[in-house]
């Protein structure tokens, strides 16, 4: 698996390395979205700093939108952290924020460059609007 998913106490961490497809979103989105702990995060950090090749297209992003677009509705409000610097994956991000925000997305999604960024951003204010 091109990824690992690190629960932490307040949050996930989904941490993607190495080639990462399209089908590895489907399988983190099931991993995370049917464990009973999903129920109580206040973030989540999706962390493609390590990934070499991301093998995906904005519209890969539709499904995953839609998803936590329910799960939004079930959990309610929390922090999203989107964390990336290859150009073709922020441009993947985008689709992905563009998807959460038409659909009506309860979560604060946002877009970094850097780990401590994502994380300074998440103890900066309790989740909501």
């Amino acid at each position: 698996m091109p990824y690992e998913i690190v629960w932490e106490e307040k949050g996930i961490h989904v941490r993607n390395h190495g080639r990462l497809m399209e089908r590895d979103l489907y399988e983190q989105i099931d991993e995370t979205n049917t464990d009973p702990r999903i129920e109580k995060i206040d973030y989540m950090i999706w962390d493609s700093l390590d990934v070499e090749h991301f093998i995906a297209h904005g519209s890969s992003t539709l499904v995953p939108a839609i998803t936590d677009v329910r799960l939004s509705e079930r959990i309610g409000h929390i922090k999203n952290a989107l964390v990336a610097t290859d150009p073709h994956i922020i441009e993947i991000c985008r689709h992905y924020m563009a998807h959460m925000e038409r659909f009506g997305s309860k979560w604060d999604v946002r877009l970094f460059d850097g780990l401590a960024l994502a994380r300074d951003w998440i103890e900066s204010d309790p989740p909501g609007f």
